[in-house]
């Protein structure tokens, strides 16, 4: 059951791709029309139709797989039920982020794992759930936990929501180029793991997996800047005060580099006992592969911050295309590894890789830098010119 529900989950997770960069894109949208307050309804309104019609597609195609048997066993309510709470969850986010609204963001994925975890230790402690349940609970915790808030204190009643097909062209020009960097970054950061586990098998694949896994605290503080200062970012933007916003900009770069550096020299030095408190002794191979991986992490933080950035400001073609190229480089290395590379090697490709990434962005703002002017497309903060 436990290998079930893994596989729905991660099945989830790829299913709602499309979903999750069109909330992305629509907290930008969001942001940029906060100051307008006639286009902050046409703003919500058409992320909201996007997303539904998104969402509406995505469970066709799933059940159509399902029905021509590519999920295998998958339970099909359990899928759905997880992909709906998955995107509503990062919907509310997202928007909660565009609007300026730090703490309904926090309390929206805190209150969503708290229900999920104290509604599945109840069911635990008076049945034995199977997958399906464990899936839906998973789900439908998420879609309770954003209803609970907004019946508290609603934030789409007061707005007069509206379709702006300016706001539904921005969402689209945001997200095609962002679900290309999705893909990118799902390719750099787990072919590595791919070639551990089809190399050298399932002991050195747990040791691996669990430095990866430690490896992505890194991820936290670019996940905040997307969500939070991005859309602030695109605000500053439309309202044509792009000093403010290339000062914040520049604030969030030199920020995001120096929080990584501290925290992989943190992290290195205490990587042993670290290793060993949480996943124990045994699990002592993990400290080799976590070094290179620390060394991508830390090269991926500030990378990202500064794409998170370059999205704000209006070219999320910037990191897509760096994030595609990082991923190019990791899959050339992996099919070059000599015959006796160890784990190790798997963690550097994966460094050497961002690195490459790092260097595609420096060079690409070198040759086009963030200039003091707004986009040709931008003309107002009104979302509906």
């Amino acid at each position: 059951e436990f290998g079930v529900v893994r596989f729905t989950l991660a099945a989830a997770l790829v299913a709602t791709m499309l979903t999750s960069v069109l909330s992305t894109s629509a907290g930008r949208e969001i942001g940029r029309a906060r100051g307008d307050r006639a286009g902050v309804g046409p703003a919500l309104g058409s992320a909201a139709a996007a997303a539904a019609a998104l969402l509406a597609l995505t469970v066709v195609v799933l059940v159509g797989l399902h029905a021509a048997g590519v999920l295998g066993d998958t339970p099909l309510v359990g899928l759905l039920v997880a992909v709906v709470g998955v995107a509503a969850l990062e919907l509310y986010y997202a928007v909660s982020g565009g609007l300026g609204r730090v703490r309904r963001l926090v309390a929206s994925y805190a209150g969503a794992s708290v229900l999920q975890l104290l509604a599945l230790v109840a069911l635990v402690l008076v049945a034995d759930p199977g997958a399906t349940t464990v899936l839906v609970l998973f789900g439908a915790s998420n879609v309770v936990a954003c209803a609970a808030i907004e019946l508290a204190r609603p934030i789409w009643p007061r707005r007069q929501l509206g379709l702006s097909a300016g706001s539904l062209r921005r969402l689209r020009d945001v997200a095609v180029p962002l679900a290309a960097g999705h893909i990118g970054f799902t390719v750099w950061s787990w072919s590595d793991l791919m070639w551990v586990e089809s190399t050298f098998g399932g002991e050195d694949t747990g040791f691996y997996g669990a430095a990866k896994t430690l490896s992505m605290l890194f991820i936290v503080v670019p996940a905040a800047i997307r969500a939070i200062l991005m859309p602030r970012l695109a605000y500053l933007r439309a309202k044509e005060d792009d000093r403010a916003a290339r000062a914040l900009g520049l604030r969030i770069a030199a920020g995001s580099a120096a929080v990584a550096l501290v925290l992989a020299l943190l992290v290195v030095a205490v990587r042993t006992p670290l290793v060993e408190l949480l996943y124990g002794s045994d699990y002592a191979p993990a400290t080799a592969p976590l070094l290179g991986l620390v060394v991508a992490m830390a090269l991926f933080m500030p990378f990202a911050s500064v794409v998170a950035v370059a999205v704000g400001w209006g070219r999320p073609s910037l990191g897509a295309a760096c994030l595609v190229a990082a991923a190019a480089v990791e899959l050339g290395l992996l099919l070059v590894a000599p015959a006796d590379a160890g784990l190790t090697y798997g963690a550097w490709a994966n460094a050497a890789a961002m690195g490459a990434g790092v260097a595609c962005l420096a060079v690409a703002l070198a040759a086009r830098p963030l200039e003091l002017r707004r986009p040709p497309a931008e003309r107002g903060p009104g979302v509906s010119r």
